[in-house]
């Protein structure tokens, strides 16, 4: 009995399987084990229980790794171990992610002795609706499972709803006016929708209340606004989050500078700068550009533009100025 235990410790550190790994069979008073290349079979336990194991973050053993229903990407950080204490290293050989809808950010080959262990990191990126499938697959040299296969499932709802324009154009507005447009929204489902909320980029923002409920084959319209403080181009993604999954669009949207007034001239070490325009009662906003100063403001009661103590002009300097009233935001 005694030397039929020590027998079977002493195969079970046999080590990696090989090509050509030797065939063999002991047999004692316990019984008998066989190995051949990799595979070991045995008509009664032999002490040496499969090496390799794989845990989720609660500790749990994972026989196949469920992402269920995602709106997006999403990652799972998986344990790899080498769970037996006097049974030989635990060789990895090869980590690999089958199926479009997955991949592994994390995990490759590697050698682990007894209790050690490596994360594994999968990711699961939906290419379209409905269930996507695949597996994780590990080779390494536990005589039990030198090629261990964990499947993988995950599902991307179908989306309820549907959103127009794709592309939403605000078109040219000028610096600080409003531009407006609309997002229909229809719900093409067949059970009742509930809009939670959107998420924008500035200077974008949405002004129709939210949460808002559909029923089935009901639309509507989102009221949106566009803020511009800097001239230029500005594009983002508007992210329309319901209970069903989320739904995006485009948007575009460009802004420009009031029509430039004459320039001024500005003596070095000057702090204000008198400006022979007439005031701006109804200015909205004064744009200063071609001096080099950090800090400056308009003053309407007595028109000028007043700079930082430690942002006055250099000399020669000139203010080139720019402003947009009221009225031309009301065109």
């Amino acid at each position: 009995m005694i030397w039929g235990l020590i027998a079977s410790c002493l195969l079970c550190n046999q080590g990696q399987p090989r090509d050509g790994w030797e065939t063999g069979r002991w047999e004692g008073e316990t019984g008998w084990w066989g190995w051949e290349t990799g595979e070991w079979d045995s008509n009664r336990d032999s002490g040496c229980d499969p090496w390799i194991a794989l845990r989720d973050d609660e500790g749990q053993a994972v026989l196949a790794l469920d992402f269920g229903e995602v709106q997006g990407p999403e990652s799972r950080t998986l344990t790899l171990f080498n769970r037996i204490e006097d049974c030989g290293t635990l060789r990895i050989s090869e980590v690999r992610v089958d199926g479009e809808s997955f991949d592994l950010q994390q995990g490759s080959s590697t050698t682990l002795e007894a209790q050690e262990s490596t994360e594994l990191i999968v990711r699961f990126e939906p290419q379209q609706a409905g269930i996507a499938q695949g597996s994780l697959v590990i080779l390494s040299n536990d005589p039990f499972y030198p090629e261990l296969s964990v499947p993988l499932t995950g599902t991307l709802p179908t989306l309820d709803l549907s959103v127009a324009p794709e592309l939403v154009d605000f078109g040219e507005v000028l610096v600080p006016c409003e531009g407006e447009a609309q997002l229909s929204v229809e719900n093409i489902g067949s059970a009742s929708v509930l809009l939670e909320g959107m998420t924008l980029p500035e200077p974008y923002s949405l002004i129709t209340e939210l949460p808002l409920s559909l029923e089935s084959g009901e639309s509507t319209s989102l009221d949106l606004r566009f803020i511009p403080t800097t001239e230029g181009p500005h594009t983002g993604t508007l992210t329309l989050e319901s209970d069903v999954g989320n739904a995006t669009a485009e948007l575009k949207g460009n802004a420009s500078l009031g029509a430039p007034l004459e320039e001024e001239s500005a003596a070095s070490g000057d702090r204000a700068v008198s400006l022979q325009q007439q005031p701006w009662e109804e200015t909205l906003s004064v744009r200063v550009s071609g001096v080099r100063v950090d800090t400056w403001v308009y003053v309407s009661e007595d028109n000028t533009v007043l700079f930082d103590e430690d942002s006055t002009p250099d000399s020669g300097a000139r203010l080139s100025l720019s402003y947009v009233p009221v009225s031309d935001c009301q065109q």
